[in-house]
């Protein structure tokens, strides 16, 4: 619009200004930003050209333009599979004045560098958690304690699978085994199993994560010593399992365990730390004292009494008034931090491991003077050697430095707590100590091993020895290793929510991998802050199935006794055997398993029968069997050998157990209607047939009156009797052709209908019509009832009646 002035010519008014409103029609859409000038003016008839135009300059800017990123759809708890297409969508809030250019939205894959939270130094491997929460391990795994699923040992950190979903919150490396806490507060553990330090049940090496069943409790707290291991639950209870021969397990006797079981603290007691060494544990109660108990050779009990085995947890004098914040375990001797942030030792000492400056074991805690006045805020044993972090975040290591397990930069062993150079770029997060190497985790995230390395334990990727710390690299660096993209023009509209989906999510390999998707570029988008979300995906293409369990299908899984043994009874015929199959690998499972019964002799009886299953990652399944034979038998479950090529960890893929099967009486019984039950003529009756559980299946049914007539088929017949009292019988067949059978009593009588509802008194009845009867039944029904109240009082009414 345009303010214009007319001014009229050619009469004697005083000259004046009239103003006119001009709106223009077309409007000017500039399409550059920048300085642009509009020109007003008219074009002819105007007296005076030179007021005839006038400008107005303004400056253009870019329009207002903000896509923001709401959300990405994707599941990152998911385990996926490389080359696998996986769907994945975003939502946006789109903030624009007007519509803008094309946006390119897409996601990118990078190998993203990685830290450690946490770690745990074993005999000869390591274990850390990383921030992410997945678990790496690596060094020796002769005994599969790394838990790849392999006997193979590794010089670089390798991940574990934990199952679809988990992650670690604490793991301890034992001498030949491993154990884990996951989020969900349950606990997994693998390796060397010979003394049941795994605590599955069973005393077999293990090369992945197997669950350990605490009996619905949460652990908060583990440690696994050489043989054995324990775990602290969230109500404060101490659970051990393994090796017990000198006690360490604390249950009061020296009899191993394959599975946990609670240890006594005495009065009521609840355990706040645990520390396993080789032979002996020792755990800080909730009162702040320490209790030790097993093996006491050296004194590293520090009962004041050595050489006594001790089977039951047993007070630690640490000084009047004293209480312990940090406590830990070797081979022979025990270390703690105490309330004032002093060092206490006791134990062996031919390394100088307690750091007294000499070489005098002690059975009672001696205390250690750290140099500089300075404290510690906690403390870790290896086999010979004892690291503290001060007050400072310094380390303090001394004894055996045989390995250059101390890091200091040569191979001399130190008896001395004081005067002791480490030289790190960073102040100590966390200190871990193995058989003859140390591991630290700094608190600029880098983490590093020094010592023995001959197994690859310090995860360098080499084998070769080192005296100060080494870093550990678990991962690539952030490199995009895939991309896709698409070029789309977002909708116009101001605050408008929309989903758009992206190409789909793939994985060029395994691995942990750093997803970023969203708006990846957007000329004139005013924020690039809120273009982009992201999450750390894992990419794992193992399979590894394992047959779970084999046990009844039918039955309470009673026990006989045969030949010495003792052996679970199953069922002869259909439906008896159970096998439980699992998929704990990251791979689609669509197979087959097979079962085979043996005789003692390896002789083959019956099978191998096949049966199909399908299963997701981390799913089970399970078929069921016959068992045609009887006798002592061999049940072998196994899946196809061609599957061995496949699987991570084949070594579970088949299973077996002794069991025995017999022929027993199938036992018939009706279990309705009960005995004596009275019914009305016409009622349909329901009778239901029961069989014991170990009768030989398949069954059949036979129903008869008085062992005559047949009334019915099958385990459940409903059918209606003439009035009279009868005996009914129920007949079984089983698959061996042995014949049994039951009986029941039961009463069919007529009911008269009452029109109206009479008076039930001293064996009289007021009715329309004055009759005679007599109650064939004495007391039937009370005296002084109507109809009506004995129908309340949930009574059978009157039903037979003699007219006189």
């Amino acid at each position: 619009m345009a303010n214009l002035f007319r001014r009229p010519y050619g009469s004697n008014i005083v000259p004046r200004y009239q103003v006119l409103n001009i709106s223009f029609i077309n409007l000017y859409q500039p399409s550059l930003t920048g300085i642009h000038t509009i020109f007003f003016m008219f074009t002819e008839n105007d007296a005076d050209s030179s007021d005839d135009m006038i400008t107005y300059t303004f400056n253009v800017e870019a329009p207002l333009r903000d896509i923001s990123l709401n959300q990405v759809n994707f599941d990152e708890t998911e385990v996926y599979n490389s080359g696998t297409p996986y769907p994945i969508t975003t939502e946006f809030y789109r903030r624009s004045w007007q519509s803008g250019d094309n946006a390119t939205f897409g996601w990118e894959l990078y190998n993203e560098k990685i830290y450690a939270d946490s770690m745990s130094s074993g005999g000869l491997h390591s274990c850390a958690i990383l921030d992410e929460g997945s678990l790496e391990c690596w060094g020796k795994n002769n005994f599969g304690q790394l838990g790849l699923g392999n006997t193979g040992n590794r010089y670089s950190p390798v991940t574990l699978s934990l199952g679809e979903g988990r992650t670690a919150t604490s793991v301890a490396a034992g001498g030949n085994h491993s154990c884990v806490i996951l989020d969900d507060s349950s606990v997994k553990c693998w390796g060397s199993n010979n003394n049941g330090q795994l605590g599955i049940g069973n005393n077999v090496l293990q090369t992945s994560p197997k669950s350990v069943s605490l009996g619905g409790g949460n652990a908060i707290a583990i440690a696994s010593g050489d043989t054995h291991s324990c775990v602290i639950l969230d109500n404060g209870e101490l659970n051990c399992w393994g090796r017990n021969i000198e006690g360490q397990l604390g249950f009061g006797n020296f009899t191993s365990r394959n599975t946990p079981l609670w240890v006594n603290l005495t009065e009521n007691h609840t355990a706040s730390q645990i520390t396993t060494g080789y032979r002996h544990t020792c755990a800080i109660i909730d009162n702040g004292s320490v209790s030790c108990w097993g093996w006491n050779l050296h004194g590293q009990l520090g009962l004041g009494i050595p050489d006594i085995w001790v089977n039951t947890p047993t007070w630690v004098d640490l000084g009047q008034g004293r209480t312990a914040t940090s406590i830990s375990a070797g081979i022979a001797h025990t270390c703690a931090v105490l309330d004032d942030g002093n060092v206490k030792c006791w134990g062996l000492n031919d390394d100088g491991q307690l750091g007294l400056g000499n070489y005098d074991s002690e059975n009672i805690p001696i205390s250690v003077v750290l140099s500089d006045d300075q404290t510690a805020t906690s403390i870790e044993l290896g086999n010979s050697h004892s690291c503290v972090i001060t007050n400072f975040g310094a380390l303090n290591c001394w004894g055996s430095n045989e390995e250059g397990q101390l890091g200091i930069g040569d191979l001399i062993s130190n008896f001395s707590s004081q005067n002791i150079s480490i030289n790190l770029p960073s102040p100590v997060d966390s200190v871990q100590l193995g058989g003859g190497h140390t591991c630290v985790i700094l608190q600029n995230q880098m983490s590093g091993c020094t010592g023995r390395n001959q197994e690859g334990q310090l995860g360098i990727g080499i084998i070769t020895q080192q005296v100060t710390f080494s870093p550990i690299d678990y991962g690539a660096g952030r490199l995009i290793v895939a991309t896709a993209q698409q070029t789309t023009l977002p909708p116009p509209a101001t605050d408008q929510h929309w989903i758009t989906a992206l190409p789909d999510v793939v994985a060029p390999s395994t691995g942990r991998f750093l997803l970023r998707a969203g708006l990846i570029s957007s000329a004139g988008d005013m924020n690039d802050w809120n273009n982009m979300d992201t999450m750390m995906i894992y990419v794992n293409d193992d399979t590894d199935v394992w047959i779970e369990s084999i046990e009844p299908a039918r039955g309470s899984g009673q026990i006989v006794e045969s030949g010495g043994n003792n052996n679970t009874l199953y069922p002869l015929g259909d439906n008896s055997i159970r096998v439980n199959v699992g998929n704990i690998g990251s791979m689609y499972i669509n197979t087959s398993f097979t079962l085979s019964i043996l005789d003692l002799n390896g002789t083959l009886l019956d099978g191998p029968n096949p049966c199909d299953i399908v299963m997701d990652p981390q799913e089970s399944a399970s078929c069921v069997f016959a068992m045609p034979v009887v006798g002592d038998l061999v049940l072998r479950a196994e899946f196809p050998v061609g599957l061995d090529e496949l699987d991570i960890n084949p070594s579970d893929n088949w299973y077996e157990v002794v069991v025995s099967s017999r022929h027993k009486p199938a036992y018939p019984t009706i279990s309705y209607p009960l005995e004596g039950e009275r019914f009305d003529s016409g009622d349909s009756i329901l009778f239901i047939g029961q069989v014991s559980q170990y009768s030989a299946m398949p069954m059949n049914f036979t129903w008869r009156l008085n062992y005559e007539e047949v009334i019915g088929y099958g385990q459940i017949i409903n059918t209606s009797l003439p009035m009279g009292e009868w005996l009914v019988t129920l007949t079984t067949r089983d698959s061996q052709g042995q014949v049994e059978t039951g009986i029941r009593n039961i009463r069919v009588q007529n009911r008269i209908s009452m029109v109206y509802e009479p008076w039930v008194i001293g064996g009289e009845s007021v009715l329309d019509e004055q009759v005679n009867y007599v109650f064939n039944e004495p007391e039937y029904p009370p005296s002084g009832f109507t109809y009506g109240m004995v129908q309340d009082e949930g009574l059978s009414v009157l039903r037979i009646i003699d007219f006189v």
